[in-house]
């Protein structure tokens, strides 16, 4: 057990500058935070005061803002200077159980939206940006396999089916104009100081590979996104069959959980479209 609490601090000290510091200010916390013999304490305080513990903090936030940086590119471009200042609120808080790619890019993008909705950051695009960058890293990382061969196994039994919002696309609802706001960031220009909130839906396509983004107008939006959420549809036979062969909407099994929910995430949950 006192090995286990051992390294268990170890590990916290290697990923916590702020955390050794502490420790060496001041031991006392130490032994109630972790079950620590006489001899592993002075051996984690003496790791704590060596000089090589500045690269294991380096190489610890290195590797975890990776996968930051490789998901969420833009997002980081446009917190600008602020950027360094968010990564250190979030790397302070608790040790995550596991620093999986993925995972950590979706932990950050949750903390920045706190941060948005208490008012601790000033860049209401946020909120847009990660709903758009975790898509396509959603589109990327989905086993587009097995959600083909479930598409043709409801195709073959249309009567077990139910009409979602495509398994391999992803419908967003920005607030501010996707257009100027993506295109500002991708030439690495500023922000654009007079985005106006307004309601514009971006579709990206993930059907052939080449997550192929674009605008939908209000009403097209707002219907597919009824599909998103599952509410019962209005559609005539002739408009349902438009949009299947469009390859916006699919059947798919009435038993299993459409793909872009896997999560058990709703994208529309804080904030539902207009009605069509």
């Amino acid at each position: 057990m006192s090995l286990r609490e051992f390294q268990r601090a170890l590990g916290d000290f290697v990923a916590s500058p702020e955390l050794c510091r502490a420790a060496i200010a001041d031991p006392r916390w130490v032994r109630g935070e972790y079950e620590l013999t006489d001899r592993e304490l002075k051996r984690l305080l003496h790791s704590a005061e060596q000089p090589g513990m500045q690269v294991c903090w380096s190489l610890h936030r290195a590797n975890r803002f990776g996968p930051i940086h490789a998901v969420l590119p833009l997002t980081c471009r446009a917190l600008g200077s602020l950027l360094r200042r968010e990564l250190d609120a979030f790397w302070g808080g608790a040790l995550p159980q596991d620093l999986q790619f993925k995972s950590e890019a979706q932990r950050f993008a949750s903390f920045l939206r706190r941060r948005v909705r208490d008012g601790h950051l000033p860049i209401p695009v946020v909120d847009d940006l990660v709903s758009f960058e975790l898509a396509l890293a959603d589109l990327r990382f989905l086993p587009q396999r097995n959600v083909r061969e479930t598409l043709r196994r409801a195709e073959a039994a249309p009567g077990e089916t139910r009409l979602i919002l495509h398994p391999l696309v992803r419908l967003l609802r920005f607030r501010h104009d996707p257009e100027r706001l993506l295109a500002a960031l991708i030439n690495e220009k500023p922000l654009p100081p007079d985005l106006r909130p307004g309601n514009h839906y971006l579709l990206i396509d993930g059907n052939d590979g080449a997550m192929a983004i674009r605008l939908l107008d209000e009403r097209l939006g707002g219907i597919l996104s009824t599909f998103d959420l599952g509410i019962p549809q209005s559609l005539s036979e002739v408009d349902l069959e438009a949009l299947r062969k469009a390859g916006l909407i699919a059947r798919w099994p009435k038993d299993e959980a459409p793909a872009c929910l896997a999560d058990g995430q709703n994208r529309w949950a804080t904030a539902p479209p207009p009605a069509p």
